[in-house]
């Protein structure tokens, strides 16, 4: 998987690889959903819209080191239907050797449905996703490894995965995002442990404080680097940089900052605290903090919808 020959280390990405499938429900949960029977509820939406997209946190991150010039690789399990996903991120630079195909599962799956008012019913199927304890970075060539990443996967595996990157000597990153909830307070502490840096938004942060016990102060000693992720606008000194909004699509904005026409093209998308952006030229991932992964999928579908509507506006706001 690592390839020795190589002056350039490998970055080894550990996470989910899923399927997110986005519907959208013409009308309101709350117009179906009967108070006094909740306890025996049983209902059923008519989508009129489902978008089949390549989901998951390792895949993610990994493409986006590719894009940036970096060597990824995915450690990670898949089901027999994602074959077509591993191509895909072998022909975009990602090394996929590590990406175990089970073909007695589905991968990992996000099921969700968005009503006119923006309320979300969602289901999580693990899949492949369940079996990620069985993949070891002793299986790799362990000296070609620059960086770890143990980022949203099955509990087991992110424990199992920070356990032998401390035993064999592999510096990692520590990034628990959406399993925070799952995650037990021992769970958090040893996946701290040994972390050479720790990544999470603000909300995040907060569910970290209160499972383990700990300040944020007492957080902050125990890993040398730690990325808060939080959104704030830009501003030049004390003035706010201007954002004119050039598409509106259900709870997202999408804007430019006028401070950045020296950049390629690009759009930044807002969402309450949320923020991401992406390039326009090739559309891609540029940069997200808040957004999680069924989303980021579900806009960069939009930008691409939009593309060509965006590149317009760009040119004729930066000239």
């Amino acid at each position: 998987m690592i390839d020795k020959t190589s002056k350039k280390k490998t970055v080894v990405v550990t996470g989910s690889v899923a399927y997110d499938y986005l519907m959208s429900f013409p009308g309101k949960f709350v117009d179906v959903v009967v108070p006094d029977r909740m306890h025996r509820l049983s209902v059923s939406f008519l989508v009129d819209e489902m978008r089949k997209v390549r989901g998951g946190v390792a895949p993610n991150i990994a493409y986006n080191l590719a894009l940036l010039g970096a060597a990824a690789a995915v450690l990670a399990t898949a089901g027999a239907d994602a074959a077509d996903y591993r191509d895909w991120l072998r022909d975009e630079g990602v090394d996929v050797s590590g990406m175990v195909i089970h073909k007695d599962v589905f991968t990992a799956s996000f099921f969700v449905s968005t009503d006119t008012e923006q309320n979300q019913i969602a289901t999580f199927y693990a899949g492949a996703m369940a079996r990620a304890a069985s993949l070891s970075f002793r299986s790799l060539e362990h000296t070609g490894i620059a960086l770890a990443v143990i980022s949203p996967n099955d509990p087991a595996a992110m424990v199992a995965h920070a356990r032998e990157c401390r035993a064999m000597g592999i510096p990692f990153v520590y990034d628990p995002s959406q399993q925070l909830a799952r995650l037990s307070r021992e769970e958090i502490l040893e996946g701290l442990l040994g972390a050479e840096i720790l990544i999470g938004n603000e909300y995040e942060f907060g569910i970290l404080e209160k499972k383990t016990n700990l300040s944020k102060t007492e957080l902050l000693s125990r890993v040398p680097v730690v990325i808060s992720l939080r959104w704030r606008y830009p501003r030049r000194g004390d003035e706010e940089i201007a954002m004119p909004t050039v598409l509106r699509v259900g709870r997202y904005r999408f804007t430019f900052f006028s401070n950045e026409g020296n950049e390629r093209p690009h759009i930044h998308v807002i969402a309450g605290e949320d923020q991401a952006k992406f390039w326009l030229d090739r559309v891609a991932l540029a940069a997200n903090h808040g957004f999680p992964a069924h989303e980021l999928n579900e806009i960069e579908g939009i930008v691409k919808e939009h593309r060509a509507t965006l590149i317009e506006a760009w040119n004729e706001y930066f000239g």
